[in-house]
């Protein structure tokens, strides 16, 4: 998550969809100190993976008008963030998990539910779809905009330049985290594997157009 009052927007980051390179590209501009879930506090209450409707209820508590913000995200190729995320939690001792690929995929939720919650919102909110993470937020359909991480972040920029005094602001693109596991992701996948994603991640993929060789 970034937030500038100075610039009026707001980016909400989904785990494993390039947010810590987009969270670095925007620091510049932010002017909102953002913690770990697990030090947040009344003085702190904003978090690197806070959903909007998390969001929403501190504005209204600061008595800040959400609605003049713009607010985005950025989505990632379903397929490609399980992976992503699978690696991550071989590499964390804490969600270490024995099991196999498909078996992970197995536990999560059907219905996009956090169950069990847990203190890592890089976990909990890396496993929901975009919808569930991005439902009730600023705008109706929960933000203003989403761009999808593959087609770079060229738009993004464009359309932040045209807020407030950012017109002349020209940033060299990051590209951080990035695990080169990731790059064979097909690997992990047999045909039910690519089944259950294509059912957890359904309204996500007919939304922003994916498909399993994207």
């Amino acid at each position: 998550m970034r937030i500038s009052h100075r610039h009026k927007f707001i980016y909400y980051s989904i785990p494993k969809t390039g947010s810590e390179s987009v969270r670095q590209l925007l620091d510049p501009l932010s002017d909102v100190k953002i913690v770990a879930y697990s030090q947040t506090t009344s003085e702190q209450p904003f978090y690197s993976h806070m959903r909007p409707v998390e969001a929403n209820r501190v504005f209204k508590t600061l008595n800040y008008d959400i609605h003049k913000y713009f607010s985005f995200a950025t989505v990632r190729n379903p397929w490609k963030r399980m992976a992503s995320l699978f690696y991550m939690i071989q590499r964390n001792q804490r969600y270490f998990w024995n099991g196999s690929f498909k078996d992970w995929l197995k536990s999560i939720d059907p219905q996009n539910l956090i169950f069990p919650p847990t203190n890592g919102k890089w976990y909990d909110h890396g496993i929901i779809n975009y919808s569930t993470f991005l439902e009730y937020g600023a705008a109706e359909n929960g933000v203003d905009q989403v761009f999808r991480i593959e087609d770079g972040l060229y738009d993004l920029i464009k359309q932040l330049k045209t807020r407030k005094d950012i017109k002349n602001w020209e940033p060299e693109i990051p590209h951080i985290n990035k695990n080169p596991g990731t790059i064979k992701y097909k690997e992990l996948y047999d045909i039910q594997c690519i089944e259950i994603v294509q059912k957890l991640f359904s309204k996500d993929i007919a939304i922003y157009g994916y498909s399993f060789d994207d």
